[in-house]
């Protein structure tokens, strides 16, 4: 019996364990691929922050909020990445922030899911259902994913840049996040 209590609180203890989770920010992209001119482009955000409880046996209960740093922007072009800071794009005075919160999480069968989440840009929040991958393996996970958004649905792109001519309309943001349990 008392075995029986020992393997039971180890198991709940593993459980409670595994279902927070501490992103690696050396290890983990957070970015998006855009067009401009024609030609793909990448970009990464730098710096981000997350709360994640993600448990594959409770997703009622898992939960992920994404902290975006605008001014971090990086893509490997000094010029490129200062327009998008500006009022006409993301205006990083005013929005030096975009937030990524789930409200569901679905499974889709073998670590892949769904999660019908809140994006936050400039200002701008809107629905989006973002497809996923997580493999765990101990305590470790690595999850990854990808969602195409309309820049100009967000407000991103004002003006003469409202127009996909220059710059696409279309942006996919992608995540690539390894993680440890807490």
């Amino acid at each position: 019996m008392l075995r029986s209590l020992v393997l039971f609180l180890t198991f709940l203890s593993m459980s409670a364990h595994g279902a927070d989770w501490s992103v690696n920010s050396q290890e983990s992209k957070l970015g998006f691929f855009a067009t401009q001119v024609g030609a793909e482009f990448e970009g990464q955000f730098k710096e981000f922050s997350s709360t994640i409880t993600f448990d594959e046996t409770d997703l009622a209960n898992s939960q992920v909020k994404i902290l975006i740093n605008i001014k971090s922007v990086d893509t490997q072009n000094s010029e490129r990445d200062s327009n998008i800071l500006n009022a006409e794009w993301f205006d990083s005075k005013t929005h030096p922030s975009a937030t990524f919160e789930t409200k569901e999480i679905i499974s889709l069968g073998a670590a892949a899911y769904k999660a019908k989440s809140l994006l936050t840009m400039r200002g701008v929040t809107k629905e989006v259902e973002l497809p996923f991958t997580v493999q765990i393996q101990g305590n470790k996970a690595h999850a990854k994913g990808e969602l195409s958004v309309s820049r100009t649905a967000f407000g991103i792109g004002q003006g003469q840049w409202a127009v996909g001519t220059v710059v696409g309309d279309e942006v996919r943001i992608f995540f690539d996040l390894k993680a440890d349990a807490q």
